[in-house]
């Protein structure tokens, strides 16, 4: 994917949905939900296009602003996606995950908030 494609979600996926994201699969780690939900299994949902749905069902959460019918499901695949293409298999080496699916995800999107690929604007100010 090229800095061009990045383009399409990054200024539209909003802070909160990464976050809430981070918070509804760390819930599903405590819980022991997210055991079984292997690397590659993550990897070939990802691909579909359908991870969130199949991670709902999975882990019987809903996650809170990303969900399949919500505009920022479709940015947070797009976002997951590049974070994909951009470790290039690497992804023992740069975030020292190659088993879980869940781990792996959360390394995904934490990449997108350090790497500030989201909306800028969306960051509430208090």
């Amino acid at each position: 994917m090229n800095g061009g494609e990045s383009e399409r979600f990054y200024d539209k996926l909003d802070i909160g949905s990464l976050t809430c994201a981070l918070r509804d699969l760390n819930s599903a780690l405590d819980s022991g939900t997210a055991n079984g939900i292997t690397f590659q299994e993550v990897c070939d949902y990802l691909e579909k296009g359908n991870l969130i749905e199949h991670l709902q069902e999975r882990l019987g959460l809903s996650f809170s602003t990303v969900r399949p019918e919500v505009e920022q499901n479709k940015f947070l695949i797009e976002g997951l996606r590049f974070v994909r293409d951009r470790a290039g298999g690497q992804e023992l080496r740069r975030f020292g995950v190659q088993n879980s699916g869940v781990c792996l995800l959360i390394a995904y999107v934490t990449e997108l908030i350090q790497n500030g690929h989201w909306d800028k604007s969306s960051l509430m100010r208090y």
